[in-house]
């Protein structure tokens, strides 16, 4: 018996300095190494905190685990671009649970795929879900964790959509409009979290926004989303319930 625990400790033991990439090997060896090192419950369970810890795992391991569920979870055909563009800046994401990296993929993952598909109230429900998020978990020690993955992904989306005024292609212009709709929402993400800023930081703080900087804010979300979707509204195929839910959300977060 006391054999039988001492080669569970040194399992457990070994199991800390394993990498995630050799578990579906290993889980082959025996029914009991089956036990120990399939990952599917844990997986299935999306507790992606539970996943990032494991020795070996990266932001290429978990982005795929988390498309996996977004795709499921919506009936949505794999997009390969999406993948491309996350894993894009993968170097912003922070595997540290304190810095909540794997539960900003999960919402930006989320949107890509509810933009590409004009699921208006799938992005209604990550935007709703993502200013609970920022709520609860944004402080000032994980604060650029926050921002720097959401400011990196809009800046490429950007750079795409000033390439794509040279392309007269009716299927890329398609695409080019998911991604007009992409920016305006991540947008949205970034106000959602410099409101959340712009509470946390005491009003005794040198870091704290000054009356200059919350006018270019505000001016900034009125102009390119408020106003930009006044102006595009019919062009882009917006439904009243998602222009009305944006305009909501705006002034909940204006600074």
């Amino acid at each position: 018996m006391c054999e039988l625990f001492l080669q569970d400790d040194i399992i457990d033991v070994l199991k800390s300095k394993i990498d995630i990439r050799d578990y579906d090997k290993l889980k082959k060896v025996s029914v009991k190494y089956k036990k120990i090192f399939d990952l599917k419950s844990i997986i299935d369970s999306k507790k992606y905190e539970n996943i990032m810890i494991i020795h070996g795992c990266t932001v290429d391991i978990l982005v795929n685990i988390i498309i996996k569920h977004v795709i499921a979870k919506y009936n949505y055909e794999e997009i390969k671009e999406i993948t491309e563009q996350i894993l894009k800046n993968k170097d912003k994401i922070s595997l540290s649970l304190d810095n909540k990296g794997h539960t900003i993929l999960k919402y930006v993952i989320t949107l890509y795929y509810n933009c590409y598909n004009n699921n208006y109230k799938g992005i209604i429900l990550s935007l709703w879900i993502f200013r609970i998020f920022c709520n609860k978990n944004l402080n000032l020690s994980n604060i650029e964790y926050f921002v720097n993955p959401i400011i990196s992904y809009i800046e490429d989306i950007n750079r795409e959509n000033a390439l794509s005024q040279f392309n007269i292609d009716d299927e890329y212009n398609d695409i080019i409009n998911s991604k007009i709709l992409l920016c305006i929402n991540l947008k949205i993400y970034l106000l959602i979290i410099m409101k959340r800023l712009n509470i946390i930081i005491p009003n005794n703080s040198p870091k704290k926004l000054d009356n200059l900087t919350i006018d270019i804010i505000n001016r900034s979300l009125r102009e390119n989303v408020l106003d930009y979707i006044d102006s595009n509204k019919n062009s882009l195929g917006l439904p009243n319930y998602y222009i009305k839910y944006v305009i909501y959300i705006c002034n909940k977060i204006m600074l």
